[in-house]
């Protein structure tokens, strides 16, 4: 195809030129060029520096053709330019557009001469034109040719293969047989089966479904997404029924089939979806098939997808069914949401209905949303988590959109007078509404330090040109009500703490700050230490408003809500109290780690790793470790990092915390860590390796080509065979040479490369 579309755009120039060479010449003279570029010179485009060098080389290759030897670099680079298979950048660089077109030139000067020039075969931008070059090498060089390619890369050779005549698949075949071999390492294997999927031969495929079904094999899962890959269209039919299944479950599942489903060729997994949405049961799970028909915004499959969408048996199928209708037919997919609409009962069905059609990007009615929003159900409607839906459905729609003024008036009157859920949201439906008159009362409501404190506060941090211009008295009023020491652990308090962040914080607001923080360290001293009775009736009394069992849990969500404000007021807190933050664990609250991180940036890292280091609570030191490794490695917290490894190398939540830190402070010193640790692992149970995996792929993400000694070096030393596995894999990563079965040989020499 791109042959004739060269030639076709040659000719078509050629003929509108009054004097131009032929086209087989001035595709010829593309050709060197490209071939220069890519093979000899191993790059996509030649500078202008360079551009006279590269194109005189060029015409010495094609000097016997008619009128070459006469024509300038210039003039060529004209030529060239002309016929659109050269462009030349405003910085005078040559290229040819696309790395593909650059092969198609290329291949035929490169299946001529590829013997002498089979070094270049290591680096991949050449790949397109040895791919190309393959059907145009002379019939007694091809099978010398795929055995250098598979050589160098068994999937370079694979891609070439598939281009040859059937007669040429048994030696790629057999050179594949020998990169699966159980004798071969384990990244050759695995290159080897999805080579396999590439060649694609019925002989390949029959490879991978034997592998894929092998319960004992190692290589099983890689050999069923090799076998997606290759676009097995039997077994993706078996697989995608499953993966409708997990898709349509209520929590997000990944992995397992779902990546074997996903490596497959988009255009099979629609056809499929397709196909499986016009023959299985209605009802039937099918998330995945409908996300998929979604994808491709076609109008013909309306009817179908209509059909499963009335036919949803759960929320979360009438869900993906209205959003791919969206996808297909706005249109209709309006229509059925105002069928829907029509048919809800009560406001907290509406809201629902209308959030969720919100999200999809369903255009719906404002005024709607805000009466459903507003309304206050009876209690029978008041049922399960319906509060919950009327509290998303303002914060996901209502407060996205600039309300109309009579809108804003319904909140400014009912307001005041409201009670209950619909006064909450209320209050979160006025954070939207700037206007002086809700500022006025949220400042009265902040002054009374009442239970609409929170709301009140809320206003404000979200109306910043109406904070700044009550700064003083909301800081003033904020100062007053932080005295009540018996509030200082509620929810409206911690409102109020991060209102006075944003307005900044006073030496007084910081002092008052400070207290909360230490009189929350002396209550957490005295429960680890037993010791309940040395504590004052004011800190006795923050113990006892939750029950015993609880104790600790409410001590890390005090700190946590208290983090964010010492992180705004840390140029007024001592070290004592800001370190004393480290004692509680706060890693489950969202973006804690970040503020506490924050809270310690003016802190030595020496001050910080002794705290570490005295924690004993293991759940407490990775919390604090999360948060501070970001600052740097230091060898203390490498020594912490490297105890959490190896007691919770087996245990997914640990390992998730232990991933998290080094990413956040990778260095050489942590890779020889995690190898050394990784390589002393005394028993490592079958049922464990599975929870290791995703660490070993972050690691196996950061190791450099610096780190492979320190690998090798702990290979032999290794006490059990998966920790074996794991540093061979991660040894081949350092490496970037290509995965040929030169690997198996490691003193063989590919042919051409002597």
């Amino acid at each position: 195809m791109l042959e004739a579309l060269l030639y076709a755009r040659c000719a078509r120039n050629a003929e509108s030129a009054e004097h131009s060479p032929s086209t087989e010449i001035i595709l010829q003279l593309a050709g060197v060029l490209a071939f220069q570029c890519l093979v000899v010179d191993q790059r996509l485009e030649c500078p202008a520096t360079d551009a006279g060098a590269c194109v005189r080389k060029a015409k010495e290759l094609c000097s016997d053709a008619l009128g070459i030897s006469d024509l300038k670099e210039a003039e060529v680079v004209e030529l060239l330019a002309r016929h659109e298979l050269v462009y030349i950048s405003t910085s005078g660089h040559l290229n040819f557009g696309h790395q593909l077109l650059a092969g198609a030139l290329a291949a035929s000067e490169l299946s001529r001469t590829w013997q002498k020039h089979a070094k270049s075969m290591t680096n991949h931008v050449a790949d397109d034109a040895w791919i190309f070059a393959a059907r145009m090498t002379p019939h007694e060089q091809v099978a010398d040719y795929l055995e250098a390619m598979f050589n160098t890369d068994l999937m370079l050779g694979a891609r070439a293969a598939r281009e040859l005549p059937s007669e040429f698949h048994k030696h790629a075949e057999r050179f594949l047989e020998q990169s699966i071999a159980a004798t071969s390492p384990e990244a050759v294997r695995v290159r080897g089966l999805f080579a396999l999927a590439a060649l694609g031969t019925p002989s390949a495929i029959a490879t991978l479904r034997k592998f894929s079904v092998d319960t004992r094999a190692e290589e099983q899962h890689i050999a069923q997404r090799a076998l997606a890959a290759a676009g097995d269209l039997d077994f993706l039919r078996q697989l995608l029924p499953e993966v409708d299944r997990m898709k349509s479950a209520p929590v997000k599942i990944s992995g397992g089939e779902i990546r074997i489903w996903e490596t497959a060729p988009l255009s099979l997994r629609l056809d499929l979806a397709r196909q499986r949405l016009s023959e299985c049961t209605l009802g039937e799970p099918v998330r995945e098939s409908l996300f998929l028909l979604a994808y491709e915004r076609a109008p013909n499959d309306t009817e179908i997808i209509e059909k499963h969408f009335r036919a949803a048996r759960d929320w979360t199928a009438w869900q993906s069914g209205l959003f791919a209708m969206h996808a297909t037919s706005s249109v209709r997919a309006k229509e059925l949401l105002d069928e829907a609409l029509l048919e809800a009962m009560t406001p907290v069905d509406k809201s629902h209905l209308i959030r969720t059609a919100a999200l999809i990007g369903i255009n719906i009615d404002l005024r709607m949303a805000f009466e459903c929003a507003t309304s206050e159900p009876s209690a029978d409607e008041m049922k399960d988590d319906a509060a919950v839906i009327l509290s998303r459905l303002v914060s996901d729609v209502v407060i996205k959109h600039e309300l109309p003024s009579d809108l804003v008036a319904v909140v400014e009157r009912e307001l005041p007078c409201s009670s209950g859920d619909r006064r909450i949201r209320l209050w979160q439906i006025a954070t939207g509404c700037k206007i002086s008159s809700i500022a006025g009362y949220a400042v009265s409501c902040i002054e009374e330090w009442g239970s609409d404190l929170g709301y009140a506060c809320n206003y404000f941090i979200e109306q910043s040109e109406l904070r700044d211009t009550a700064r003083w008295q909301l800081l003033d009023l904020c100062e007053r009500g932080l005295r009540n020491e018996k509030k200082w652990y509620e929810w409206h308090a911690w409102r109020a703490l991060t209102l006075v962040g944003e307005l900044g914080f006073s030496v007084k607001t910081a002092g008052q700050l400070s207290a909360m923080i230490q009189r929350l360290t002396r209550i957490r001293r005295a429960t680890e230490n037993n010791d309940i009775t040395s504590l004052s009736s004011d800190d006795a009394e923050v113990l006892n408003s939750t029950s015993p069992k609880y104790a600790k849990s409410r001590l890390n969500t005090c700190a946590a809500q208290l983090i964010q404000a010492a992180s705004q007021a840390r140029a007024f807190l001592s070290e004592e109290v800001l370190l004393s933050l480290l004692y509680f664990d706060t890693d489950n609250y969202d973006g804690v780690a970040e503020h506490l991180r924050d809270a310690l940036s003016d802190l030595s890292d020496a001050a910080i790793d002794e705290v570490l280091s005295q924690l004993k609570d293991s759940q407490t030191r990775r919390s604090g470790l999360v948060a501070v490794c970001a600052r740097g490695a230091t060898q203390i917290r490498i020594q912490l990092l490297a105890l959490e490894l190896s007691q919770g190398y087996g245990h997914p939540a640990v390992m998730s915390f232990v991933k998290q830190a080094i990413e956040a402070c990778w260095c050489k010193s942590v890779c020889e860590m995690v190898v050394k640790v990784v390589a002393s692992i005394p028993i490592w149970p079958d049922v464990d390796t599975q929870f290791f995996w995703d660490f070993a792929r972050a690691v196996g993400r950061r190791i450099a080509p610096d780190d492979r000694a320190v690998i090798e070096a702990h290979i032999a030393v290794a006490r059990t065979a998966f920790a074996q596995r794991l540093l061979e894999l991660w040894r081949d990563q350092t490496s970037s040479d290509r995965i040929g079965l030169a690997r198996l040989h490691p003193k063989h020499v590919p042919l051409g490369l002597e």
